[in-house]
This record gives C-alpha cells, structure tokens and sequence, in this order.
C-alpha cells in the first residue's frame, strides 16, 4: 500500500549517530520500546549493531542488530525494493540460525530477545514522495542480549602492550581456545535441531567478535553461518569476507567445512599477533597474502597458524578438537617457559608471579582451567530431585519458558507442562561486579525460605548455595539452587 512519505504526523523520529566518522541515521525507537543509544559495530558485514535500553523492562541494556546498508541504497533508485528484500532475508536468516544454535546453549553466543519490525529512516530518505508501508515499516530488528566490551578489531588497534610479549600472546591462545569451544559445539550440535547436522559459521573475523575486559568473547554476526543438513545439502555456502575466507571459496562446487572455521581461526591469530588486517593484505581473488616471517612469537604458535591456514585445507587441522590439543600444549608451554617470555620483555612476567622467573605448574593450571570456570552455576529441582545443572556466563540470564514471543536463557517448559511458571520469572543480573536475582513473575517466590518482594534485586552473595522456591503447587516443588563462583 503507497505510503505518503510527506506526512510528518505519521513518520517516527529518528538519530543520527556516529561510529568511526560515519554518521548513521537509526530510528529513535525500536518497536515501541526500544531507544536506542549509541552504535556498537558498523563494521560487520551482514549488519549494524545498535546499543538500546528496552523501555518496558526497567531499561535494560539490549543489542540490536538490523541490515547495515552501507551505501548500497540510492536515492529514487528504481531497484530499492529489491535491494532492501535481498538484505532483510539476511537478517531473517540470521533469526532463524540464533534460534536454533540458542536451543543449544552454545557458549558465545548472545541470546536472542526479541524480533521486530518497524521503521527504516533511510529508506525515507531515499525514497520519492510516496512508497510502499512494509517497505518504509517493515525493517527487521533482531533484538540480542547485551554484551559488554568492544569490537576485537578495535581493541587489537587500541592495544596496550607488545603483540610479541607473553602476556598478549597467552591472551591470543586463551580467546583461541574459547572460539574453538563454541565451535565443537557448532560443528558437534549434542541435541538434534530439525533436519540439521552441524553449523559452520564460514565467516570468524574481528569484527564480528566483542571482547570483555575479562578477555571473554561472543559473536555477533550469524547472517554467514552455513548449515549442513542431515541428508548432506548445505545451505548458505560460500559467505566470506575478504583476508579471512579461505582459498578453495573460489574452486567449482565449493561446500564449507570444518576447515573454513580453523582457517579463520588461524587468521585472526595471525591478526591478534602480528596487528595487521587481514583485508589490506589481500590478491586479486581476495585471499590474504600471509607473511609468517611477522610472526614474533613463540614457534609452536606460530606453527598452529601456519598448519590453520595451509593452502591446501587437506594440510589443516582436520577438527577443531584437534586444533585445542596443540592451542593447550602452546598454553602449557608458556607456563614452562623459564624466561617468562617469548622474546625476553621483562614486562610480560606479572600474568604469573611478580618478581620470579617460573610458574608453578599448580598455579598455571589453575590460571589456564579457570578460563573454562563459569561464574554462575544453576540447578533446577523438582521434589527435591535435580534433574538438571547448566553454568552460565552472561551478566545477565532470563529463567522461564521459551515462547513464540518469548526467548530465556533456561527454559523450564519442560517440567512445567500445567505453565505454573511465567514466561519471564526470573532474572538474574551482574552489576558493579556482584551477581542479584530478581522476581519478575506472577507468582509467589521464596529465596532461602524468605520472601521475595517483586522487582527488588537480592544480591548473591558469591561461593555459597541460594535456594529460590518458583512454584509450590499441591503435588510440584520446582526451585532453583544458585551459586556464583568467585
């Protein structure tokens, strides 16, 4: 239906903000609820990723990602509506791929939120006096849990310290060994979803990764994933950005595999280390000229990336779990290491013990496992009976049942088929450092044995177990025992 674009009764607000001297016109409000604050990322190749604070839910920071246009739309251009179909269907993939890998409580990936469509201010002002409503209104927004941190490849930029010191170098291996643990569970999926077997997401670069200052990271872009079905059809092959994807993208016939993931990995080592982007380094064919001989860094890490990016992928690692053997040995290495540092900075020695030459290998073990060690743990009990354990590392996880307009990090519509449970019953948050757990329900909650008033915070007091009581019916117990781990 003709939408008269002249009408300013009936067209939103909007912000221009700016990222990296680009300035970025966004609606003032997403969906009715979301007000968006600032830009987070620009950069990734499938969308824009926006700041907001979701105004029916005590302004709680969210992501929102939506179609990052990126000149491609022209003033009165004839194939507008085209191009901006084309781009949407990227975005509603992307929906339906964080759906699923969500199911499976992939760590490092965000949590998806909410799915919303509405106004595009760009497509205003590109568009002649009238254009069609769902053009103009029918934008998607992918509403994510949000993330601290930054974009990797603005903090590689940023970068304090010597890329060649031991310090940068174990940071390097320890976010290495995370990526490749989300990628097991990509490539190995332990529950079925639909008729998939295995996802691989073709397109690990540094901007599609956000770093906490704790050093961990999530992805934030799934437009590239490919899926693998189980009947052999992939979906969604060939997605590459330029320095990243791997050589065979361009030969006839070209399925992704486990290999397009590690050599990726490999190059956004080489990246972390060496400070140099990838994409300014490529040929014609957009493959990345790697010069190992920048490589000022211990040998057996600058061997894991030589094997990563062969040219030949036959020449790779053949799994990402064999990958994380040689990125722990690498680890352990670093640990030995009597001189503390690769190149002999004194400055690295600090990440082990101040003022001496060697680690104990008690204390580095438990400096290396404790990347594995989630800071918050959750049980769920029925009658007294627990009948299942899940450890989290979001600073924020939503207990309650998953919906068609609802999505929790714990879903407990399993065990609670009569929906005594509300859709969103729980919240827990970190803030300032200190985990607190919150009644957002309809129903009576008890933490250790005490009533819970609605929407005030309880704090968690960390390395002690909190038992929260979430229904009491006649013949059903169901609670939860909480543990923040410090």
């Amino acid at each position: 239906m003709p939408f008269p674009t002249n009408d300013a009764s009936r067209i939103p607000n909007s912000l221009t903000l700016t990222k990296n001297n680009l300035q970025i016109v966004v609606p003032e409000v997403v969906g009715g609820r979301y007000k968006i604050r600032e830009v987070l990322s620009a950069s990734t190749g499938f969308g824009l990723v926006l700041i907001a604070s979701d105004t029916k839910l005590y302004d709680r920071r969210v992501l929102i990602k939506t179609v990052n246009y990126k000149g491609s739309i022209r003033k009165n251009a004839l194939d507008l509506a085209d191009i901006v179909k084309q781009k949407r269907k990227n975005i509603e993939y992307e929906y339906h791929i964080l759906r699923s890998i969500n199911a499976l409580n992939v760590p490092g990936v965000p949590v998806m939120r909410d799915f919303v469509k509405d106004y595009n201010p760009l497509i205003h002002q590109a568009c002649g006096p009238s254009i069609d409503e769902e053009l103009l209104f029918g934008e998607p927004y992918l509403v994510l849990q949000y993330v601290p941190g930054v974009p990797l490849n603005e903090y590689i930029e940023d970068l304090r310290i010597e890329r060649s010191s031991a310090k940068w170098q174990m940071k390097t291996l320890l976010l290495m060994k995370q990526i490749v643990k989300t990628f097991e569970r990509l490539h190995n999926p332990r529950s079925s979803v639909g008729n998939v077997l295995k996802f691989i997401y073709q397109d690990l670069k540094s901007s599609n990764v956000i770093i906490s200052a704790e050093g961990n990271f999530t992805l934030i872009d799934f437009g590239g994933v490919a899926t693998v079905t189980k009947d052999g059809i992939v979906l969604n092959a060939g997605i590459g950005t330029p320095g990243y994807m791997p050589p065979e993208i361009h030969n006839q016939g070209y399925q992704p595999d486990e290999t397009t993931d590690i050599y990726t990995i490999g190059v956004l080592m080489y990246e972390m280390l060496t400070g140099i982007n990838p994409s300014s380094i490529v040929n014609e064919k957009g493959i990345a000229k790697l010069d190992y001989s920048k490589l000022n860094c211990a040998q057996n890490i600058k061997s894991i990336i030589m094997k990563c990016t062969a040219f030949d992928k036959t020449h790779r690692y053949s799994s990402v779990e064999q990958l994380k053997k040689d990125i722990v040995e690498a680890l352990k290495k670093i640990g030995r290491d009597k001189s503390g540092e690769a190149n002999g900075d004194e400055e690295s020695r600090d990440i082990f013990k101040s003022g001496e030459q060697t680690i104990d290998q008690n204390i580095f073990e438990k400096l290396f496992d404790g990347s594995d060690v989630s800071p918050l743990e959750i049980s769920i009990y029925v009658n007294k009976k627990e009948l299942m354990r899940k450890s989290f590392k979001y600073d924020e996880v939503v207990i309650g049942r998953n919906s068609s307009t609802t999505e929790v990090d714990l879903d407990l519509s399993d065990i609670d088929p009569e929906h005594n449970i509300s859709r969103r019953a729980v919240e827990i948050i970190r803030q300032e450092g200190k985990y607190y757990v919150r009644d957002v329900s309809r129903n009576l909650m008890f933490l250790n044995m005490s009533k819970m008033e609605k929407d005030v915070l309880y704090e968690l007091k960390p390395n002690i177990d909190h038992y929260l009581l979430i229904v009491a019916a006649q013949d059903k117990h169901i609670g939860l025992r909480i543990r923040v781990n410090e």
